[in-house]
């Protein structure tokens, strides 16, 4: 069942580097209520990248929709051919996560997340053009070749707040983005924030097409939590139709 606080206007979901069977009793306790989506790793590796073995039963039996992040955080800046490679290494993750035969039971159209840190240590900071052309126009030519145009892979991007070097490089018109998930944390963080268009939503993208259906309130670190937390944009029209529609729900068996 989809949750919702009345007052408002925005859901509730989760993100975490670690499997959501080993922290969803502190989710509800948190919460008091399951989040709508959990957003997790693919393309990096074991323990931080999502097990299906342990966590689909869990995400299905408590109707959590599955976000998948792509982590090349460190490649982001690098060249056409690096997102290329990306982009296959993406696919084939999803793919062999989940048969086709199951994600075209679910739908045909589906959001991948790739992860831009900006300035963090360890990452490669923004994105550059020649990256992001070949990564996300590979991630939908590819998830159609490999499913046999059954399912379409669609990029989109989660970015700083003050990301303007990403955001100049997203609304150029020839560049392909279905949505942003925005990272922008209060010092210190309610349980749950009201949302404020011009503190979510970066002035860049503010008059652009690109929708920004998601904010990272708050991290884990700030909270004394294992998971960082978000909202949704209650100024989406749609929602439903438009972001959740296109989350993955894992089966309820470990047979995907």
């Amino acid at each position: 069942m989809i949750k919702s606080n009345i007052n408002k206007g925005s859901f509730k979901i989760v993100d975490s580097s670690q499997p959501a069977n080993d922290l969803i009793d502190k989710v509800y306790s948190y919460y008091n209520e399951m989040p709508i989506a959990w957003g997790r790793y693919f393309t990096t590796g074991y323990p931080v990248e999502y097990s299906h073995n342990l966590e689909n039963n869990t995400l299905h039996e408590n109707n959590i929709k599955l976000l998948p992040i792509a982590r090349h955080t460190n490649h982001v800046g690098g060249s056409y051919s690096q997102g290329v490679t990306d982009a296959k290494q993406g696919v084939n993750d999803l793919f062999s996560t989940f048969t086709v035969n199951y994600w075209k039971s679910q739908g045909s159209e589906f959001f991948f997340f790739l992860d831009v840190e900006g300035n963090v240590s360890g990452s490669n900071g923004s994105i550059s053009e020649e990256y992001y052309r070949g990564w996300s126009e590979t991630l939908i030519s590819y998830s159609k070749e490999k499913s046999e145009n059954s399912v379409n892979i669609l990029p989109c991007v989660y970015a700083n707040y003050h990301d303007n070097t990403t955001f100049s490089i997203l609304i150029k018109g020839e560049i392909t983005c279905y949505g942003l998930w925005i990272a922008r944390y209060h010092s210190s963080p309610e349980k749950w924030p009201s949302w404020n268009e011009n503190f979510a939503v970066p002035k860049l993208i503010q008059n652009s097409s690109i929708p920004v259906f998601l904010r990272q309130y708050a991290s884990g670190e700030q909270v004394n939590e294992e998971f960082d937390l978000d909202q949704t944009n209650p100024n989406i029209i749609g929602f439903k139709e438009r972001f959740l529609n296109k989350l993955i729900l894992p089966p309820s068996s470990n047979i995907s």
